[in-house]
């Protein structure tokens, strides 16, 4: 990066004592290596197939007379206080191990593009993150890392990494409180009021104490199996790539404000989750526009417990949906149908790692691949607060290694992007797609249309009713 035979210049860190920060606890400073969870070991498994990257991502230009010494040490405080952000994981005698590395200062990567003008600073920025982004390995490197790029007195760029196989995205917002936190407190500043609580409990020593139900692996086995003996055949949507087809094919496209809350609402007069609403939507449009009636959607369920209340690590289990539509549904009962789907999905969310395994329960007898496709709709995990400092967010998606992948993430201001990715299929497809889906959204408000009333939040979301088994945050 950096003027024509220019490198930029890079600091290894901010080195400070951490005076007035947080002390880590003894175990929090130590080396250590455990058993990994079912739910880790699921992660690295399905991440080649499922997220694309597979890591959490916090990129954002900073507007504001940023403390970077401060930011260094806050940074320093949180990963030294939670174990799990140090992370890799190991195999040993084929069972999955995480091993623990002692705290070591010095997390912040610090970046000079000082020699910049602005724009081409951030194009700089954007550009080595992204690089970075593409090269990271869940399974060779999953551990929390921080870059700041400084390119001017009142310009920045932040960009945090870790792997979701460590810390799922409702431990984001976590560990984005606990940055803003010590950050304020290195400030001498008081930190939002606003902040999530954060635990300073080990997520390992969490897991090593709520050992795996034998029996309830057994169920998820057993549900599993005769899911893919009874799947249908494929048809409709492309599940290889044609002959000179390139793939990796995407297509994003969104809905206002407005017409998100008019979703929420909607969603909320049916007495369903979001998203149940938007993957009935999915399951109307691929019925139209590819005749596919009946497919597995992959998703990943919440399964964070009270006495897991604000502790960071990973809580986000496998889970895959049985989507089918009856003949001569309406809309509504389309609903009911999948609702009842998920509910089942989720009674039988914890998928041994072996079962998880690319190709292994998703072949019919016939040889056939099911038709799985990947729908996630991400909660928002924000970054850090710093007191006088605006903050802009860049967002990067990866193309997941599938058929076809949806990806619903809250934008600006209320606004729902939707991101639309294959591997098989074109962009015009990828495009008729998106219209559909589009177009059976509004068709589903237009029938349970009712008045966005002034309980909408105030980024547009509008709080809704949920039924038992309907998990409170899905992907």
């Amino acid at each position: 990066m950096g003027r024509a035979g220019e490198a930029p210049v890079e600091h290894p860190g901010w080195m400070g004592n951490g005076a007035g920060g947080w002390v880590g606890s003894r175990r929090g400073n130590r080396a250590r290596t455990v058993p990994a969870s079912l739910i880790q070991e699921a992660h690295l498994q399905i991440v080649p197939a499922t997220t694309g990257r597979g890591y959490l991502s916090w990129v954002y230009q900073l507007n504001g007379c940023l403390d970077t010494p401060a930011l260094a040490r806050a940074i320093d405080d949180v990963v030294r206080r939670h174990e799990i952000l140090r992370a890799s994981f190991e195999r040993r005698n084929g069972r999955m191990y995480v091993s623990v590395s002692a705290f070591a200062p010095g997390t912040l990567r610090v970046v000079d593009l000082a020699n910049h003008a602005k724009g081409e600073g951030l194009k700089a920025a954007i550009a080595d993150v992204e690089r970075l982004y593409g090269s990271l390995s869940p399974s060779e490197d999953p551990r929390f890392r921080a870059t700041l790029y400084t390119i001017g007195a009142k310009t920045s760029v932040l960009a945090m990494f870790v792997a979701e196989a460590l810390v799922d995205s409702d431990s984001g917002s976590l560990l984005a409180a606990d940055i803003s936190r010590a950050y304020a407190q290195h400030m001498g500043s008081p930190a939002p009021a606003e902040l999530p609580v954060v635990s300073d409990a080990s997520y390992l020593d969490y897991v090593a104490s709520h050992p795996l139900d034998p029996a309830a692996v057994a169920r998820a086995r057993e549900h599993w199996a005769r899911q893919a003996r009874s799947a249908p055949p494929v048809w409709g949507w492309p599940m290889k790539a044609r002959n000179g087809d390139t793939g990796d094919s995407s297509f994003a496209c969104q809905l206002t404000p407005a017409e998100w809350a008019q979703v929420l609402a909607c969603a909320q007069a049916l007495a369903r989750t979001p998203y149940v609403f938007v993957l009935t939507c999915l399951q109307v449009a691929l019925a139209q526009v590819a005749d596919v009636t009946r497919f597995l959607a992959h998703a990943i369920v919440s399964v964070r417990s009270d006495a897991a209340e604000g502790m960071i690590g990973n809580f986000h289990s496998l889970t895959r949906i049985d989507m089918r539509l009856d003949p001569g549904a309406n809309f509504e009962s389309a609903t009911t149908r999948t609702a009842a789907a998920v509910a089942e999905a989720i009674e039988h969310r914890v998928v041994p790692a072996a079962l998880t395994a690319p190709g292994t329960p998703l072949v019919l007898p016939s040889g056939e691949l099911l038709p799985e496709i990947r729908f996630y709709m991400f909660s928002n995990h924000d970054g850090p607060v710093f007191a006088g400092i605006r903050r802009r967010r860049f967002r990067l998606h990866g193309i997941a290694p599938a058929p076809l992948s949806l990806s619903c993430v809250y934008g600006p201001k209320g606004r729902q992007d939707f991101v639309f990715s294959s591997t098989t299929a074109s962009q015009a497809r990828l495009e008729h797609l998106a219209g559909a889906v589009r177009a059976a959204i509004h068709a589903g408000v237009e029938e349970h249309r009712v008045p966005v009333c002034e309980s909408s939040t105030g980024d547009g979301r509008r709080p809704h009713s949920r039924r038992q088994g309907e998990p409170e945050t899905m992907r």
